[in-house]
């Protein structure tokens, strides 16, 4: 809508209008399709992520939060990233205390 009250020709006006709503339905898009099958985390420190294709990926964590029971990371690899939120209800209790103990002294 932005364009519109403008002194732009009536035809750059419907190009931007129109090139700002495929923008946006592009970045819905992207945001709709789920980029990881899976995310493995080993007692030892090593994440492994899961792509819808089935490849696994080694991953690196950054940006780790504890907060109370629940862990904030984002995985870092090769292809990409993700966000996860990890809590009691999405984990078994020990794996997630061992977890939160773990990233708690980073």
């Amino acid at each position: 809508m932005a364009p519109w009250p403008t002194s732009l020709p009536l035809v750059a006006r419907a190009c931007l209008s129109v090139a700002a709503l495929a923008f946006g339905v592009w970045q819905v898009r992207g945001y709709r399709q789920v980029p990881l099958a899976a995310v493995q985390w080993h007692p030892q420190g090593a994440w492994v992520v899961v792509d819808p294709a089935g490849k696994p990926f080694a991953a690196e964590p950054r940006d780790i939060r504890v907060v109370g029971e629940w862990v904030v990371l984002r995985l870092f690899w090769h292809k990409g990233r993700a966000a996860l939120v990890l809590g009691p209800d999405n984990m078994a209790a020990d794996d997630l205390r061992i977890l939160r103990i773990r990233l708690g002294s980073l």
